[in-house]
């Protein structure tokens, strides 16, 4: 009898802890969101693409070897829930980064044992600066990468039962199946080869060779429900190369592209747990033969090269093995029936929720871009870019703030997300530009290119914009110019 009593004891604390948790993960994006703040890149595109309806040539100025949407089945995802909800494109924006944020912080909770190691590990990432090593801004974006960052924290947890007889092939299946939809939404199918290699450097060959085969399966899965399996493969491949190969300087790449420092806060985390790893006397996995701890290390050294690597792979890696570092030192003070872990996980959700959910200096209610065409006089609307025209501009701000605006509009972008995507003789002219710090001059063959349907639009941060030649300018007062050709009188 005092034994049924306890077990029902637990599982009600159980269920109470996993509520409270579930609980904070919705409250945190969804405080946020309440600022006023939103992504200001890459998800912009994505919900003004599902919104316009239209194929990328008919928003871009493509190469001619891009066949495939990139970003095929997020977008479709994204198109069957704004048919759905009939949305607006705010809400579908808000639904991105809610439904993100919190898939990435529930993925743990079905497959930990204590879900308030996990809170506490991202507590740990909540008080590191936002200028080093914030984990909460990347997945408050809104974009399917979270989505590969999710199925890491699942590999994390889930491959030591790939070494259990009994649970190995329910274990691949599972890995499979994530692997297939991070593949199908995310596209960066790739990105697997690196945790994978870590199981092999960390001598865990078993549970290497099942997710081996498990990703390849998974993979051709997700290709397969592309339509265009082989399509889809070859141009992700050629997308990576278009993406980090075709630049001189680290300034032409997108941020998360450029080459990153190893993290000072990151490492000196790692020297303080396996120091209190070593004196509590763990007995969890050897250092040498964890595969999650060797991605870690991996992920950040590779960070060196480009930082995103650490973003979406060694970060995700490393508050795994907070988390289970965590776990066990909480089961060995704290019974789990214990009413104590009601009160801790209550603490713990507070920490969090103070944390990241906050808004000192405005870190989220001054993140909502200023639309840059969106008009303070009616005069503006008569420099909009008109039906088939063409928008130069050497911003993706421009890109991703106008296309949000205007997604049904009938006119195309030169430079939109990646610079790579360009036709090759306009890439040559952005990198120009680039490399000349945006040298009057160097604008001059868009210029010489332009119709009248045509609109080259820069940011005030371009050097002496209004003196490039033969076209006349207005300023939007949002930092924004507008360059057209001359009218007749």
């Amino acid at each position: 009898m005092q034994k049924t009593l306890t077990i029902e004891a637990s599982k009600i604390v159980s269920a109470l802890v996993i509520l409270i948790s579930l609980l904070t993960f919705f409250l945190i994006p969804n405080t946020i969101m309440k600022y006023g703040y939103m992504p200001d890149d890459d998800a912009m595109r994505h919900v003004a693409k599902v919104i316009s309806h239209k194929d990328w040539n008919q928003i871009l100025v493509l190469r001619s070897d891009i066949k495939l949407d990139p970003s095929l089945g997020w977008h479709k995802f994204l198109g069957f829930i704004y048919n759905f909800t009939d949305v607006d494109a705010k809400g579908l924006l808000c639904f991105c980064v809610i439904s993100l944020f919190f898939l990435f912080c529930v993925t743990p909770i079905p497959v930990i044992r204590r879900p308030e190691a996990w809170l506490l590990a991202l507590i740990v990432m909540g008080i590191m600066p936002t200028t080093e090593f914030y984990l909460f801004d990347r997945i408050l974006r809104g974009r399917p990468y979270i989505v590969t960052m999710a199925v890491i924290l699942a590999m994390g947890f889930l491959w030591p039962k790939l070494n259990d007889k009994k649970s190995y092939l329910k274990t691949a299946g599972i890995m499979v199946a994530l692997i297939a939809v991070s593949t199908y939404l995310h596209s960066s199918w790739y990105l697997f080869a690196i945790p994978i290699a870590c199981f092999f450097i960390a001598r865990q060959w078993r549970a290497g060779i099942a997710l081996s085969v498990s990703a390849i399966i998974g993979i051709s899965i997700g290709a397969i429900f592309t339509c265009h399996p082989f399509i889809f493969l070859t141009q992700t491949l050629r997308h990576l190369f278009l993406a980090l190969g075709t630049h001189k300087t680290q300034a032409e790449l997108v941020t998360e592209f450029r080459a990153g420092a190893a993290s000072t806060l990151a490492i000196g985390a790692i020297f303080l747990m396996l120091i209190w790893r070593r004196t509590r006397g763990s007995q969890n996995l050897k250092i040498s033969r964890d595969p999650i701890f060797m991605m870690t290390v991996l992920c950040m050294a590779l960070g060196c090269l480009t930082r995103r690597i650490w973003f979406d792979l060694g970060r995700p890696a490393f508050c795994v093995w907070m988390t289970l570092e965590f776990q066990e030192y909480l089961e060995s003070i704290m019974e789990r029936d214990s009413l104590k872990r009601i009160l801790l996980v209550v603490v713990l959700a507070v920490t969090l929720m103070t944390l990241v959910a906050t808004d000192p200096e405005n870190r989220w209610s001054a993140n909502h871009p200023l639309m840059a065409l969106s008009p303070e006089k009616t005069e503006l609307a008569l420099w909009i870019p008109e039906d088939g025209g063409i928008v130069y501009s050497d911003s993706m701000e421009i890109f991703y703030q106008t296309f949000y605006k205007f997604p049904k509009a009938k006119w195309r972008y030169i430079f939109g997300f990646e610079a790579g995507l360009m036709p090759p003789e306009d890439l040559a002219i952005l990198r120009n530009i680039q490399s000349s710090n945006r040298a009057v001059a160097s604008f001059e063959p868009w210029v010489r290119k332009m119709r009248p349907a045509d609109r080259l639009i820069l940011p005030d941060t371009s050097n002496n914009v209004q003196f490039i030649h033969n076209l006349e300018w207005l300023n939007t007062l949002r930092g924004v110019w507008i360059g057209r050709l001359p009218r007749k009188k």
